[in-house]
């Protein structure tokens, strides 16, 4: 984490027991904190003391600038407890519910008092750019914690955490949220021409509409439950290829079998999921590849598997797939952060003399 980002995350720290209540009527300075104490009270069906706020004051009207009448009151709890138990009851917030509908004027009835988390002005621009994101990528959750942004996509997806304006930058990638990985096919010595396999792709299939590139059919294995998988195919539409795809256990694979140059091969593209282990993988995956009799294959994907590490479920996994007479074309570091190579091209050719084979996974 940058310098910048960590004291960005330090200023809004500090606020983590505050929060801004918007929209309060007929409220001075003199009568603030009783006011605020009141409506806390009512929201809670409890009464709360003075002692559970610190500070209160009202931190900028908007009375002047435009016609909403709405106070914004800056408040600051002795605990988190006792912010949390006032964020849980925000749902029952309504002016009209906490007596103060007697005395607003007409302008307030019926519309609502919001408490929201306290944010510096740089998470208020994180979060305001977040939302946009959201909308733009049909997110259907957005949420603050304990002064930390969060998005899920769908209910079962991951939750991701919302540091930086990068986080979103990384969400509102056409494809995916982690750096894409793809592998390239390609005959006549044309890199990435022919065939473009992306995996950890982060879409849905009410999405996949949205991926088309002219003169290329598409494909996709997306997962409905799980954000961080998925894998999809881009072929020439020259090809005729035939795509299958199966949700496993340990993960979402993309079977594609293609006739390039009058030669047969398959090509199985492959997102192990973080969840499942590699022993569980490996005796799935063995099963899958069993029934496989096409003599050209190649499997490649991010199997989450570090075959530079050594262990006995490494070993395993490599084994398993020198059984079935498939080799590495990528033995290097895939992932420079953690000097990892979890991304993976085995293959079993036949017919190597009239295909040209490389191995590379772009970054994009």
């Amino acid at each position: 984490m940058s310098l910048e980002l960590k004291v960005n995350k330090l200023e809004q720290n500090k606020m983590k027991k505050c929060v801004d209540v918007v929209g309060l009527p007929n409220v001075n300075s003199n009568i603030v904190k009783e006011k605020v104490l009141s409506l806390f009270s009512q929201m809670c069906n409890e009464n709360l003391s003075e002692s559970d706020i610190t500070n209160c004051y009202i931190k900028h009207n908007n009375v002047n600038k435009n016609k909403s009448n709405k106070n914004i009151i800056f408040v600051k709890f002795s605990s988190m407890n006792c912010k949390q138990k006032i964020m849980n009851c925000k749902k029952f917030l309504k002016t009209k519910n906490f007596g103060v509908s007697g005395e607003a004027n007409s302008d307030f009835v019926n519309k609502k008092v919001y408490v929201n988390n306290s944010l510096t002005l740089f998470y208020k621009s994180l979060l305001k750019k977040a939302q946009e994101i959201k909308k733009e990528r049909s997110y259907k959750f957005l949420w603050i914690r304990n002064s930390t942004i969060y998005m899920r996509k769908i209910e079962g997806s991951d939750r991701l955490e919302i540091t930086c304006f990068e986080d979103l930058n990384r969400i509102s990638n056409i494809i995916s949220y982690n750096k894409v990985k793809v592998f390239g096919f390609a005959s006549k010595h044309k890199k990435f021409k022919d065939l473009l396999f992306i995996s950890e792709i982060w879409i849905f299939d009410w999405e996949v509409d949205d991926f088309s590139i002219p003169s290329y059919s598409f494909n996709a294995a997306c997962n409905s439950l799980y954000s961080a998988a998925g894998v999809c195919v881009y072929y020439k539409n020259k090809y005729n290829c035939s795509t299958f795809n199966y949700n496993l256990t340990s993960a979402d694979v993309l079977k594609v079998f293609c006739t390039i140059d009058n030669i047969e091969y398959c090509f199985v593209g492959v997102c192990r999921l973080y969840r499942s282990s590699i022993t569980e993988f490996n005796t799935e995956f063995f099963s899958f590849l069993s029934d496989i009799t096409c003599k050209n294959l190649f499997l490649l994907g991010d199997f989450n598997i570090n075959i530079l590490y050594q262990g006995r479920e490494i070993d395993d996994y490599l084994l398993l797939l020198s059984s079935l007479g498939l080799e590495s074309i990528i033995s290097e570091i895939t992932r420079p952060v953690s000097g990892s190579c979890i991304d993976h091209i085995f293959m079993r050719l036949c017919n190597n003399n009239k295909f040209l084979i490389f191995g590379e996974v772009l970054d994009l």
